[in-house]
């Protein structure tokens, strides 16, 4: 198991990149628009796998930080960019 003492020289932790991109930084909004794009497309996935007919509810540390970020248009092409849901 690969054991990490201290974090990378150049590294960042969550909550500073938020609040980059709440000074509009760019490489800062890029990267959580990268993570919420993988993010709510691994839950797309997730919600198809487990058969989910009704609802998905997004609840938890992640979500209720970003609730922003999750309203963009980009999460929900992210979520319904599966080919089963094209029609929709």
């Amino acid at each position: 198991m690969l054991r990490i003492k201290s974090p990378p020289q150049n590294s960042y932790f969550a909550e500073q990149i938020y609040q980059a991109t709440q000074r509009e930084e760019p490489a800062a909004v890029k990267a959580l628009t990268e993570f919420v794009t993988v993010y709510v497309s691994f839950i797309g996935a997730t919600a198809l796998i487990w058969n989910a007919p009704g609802s998905i509810f997004l609840v938890g540390g992640i979500v209720s930080k970003m609730t922003a970020w999750m309203a963009k248009a980009y999460f929900l092409n992210a979520f319904l960019n599966k080919v089963v849901w094209q029609p929709l």
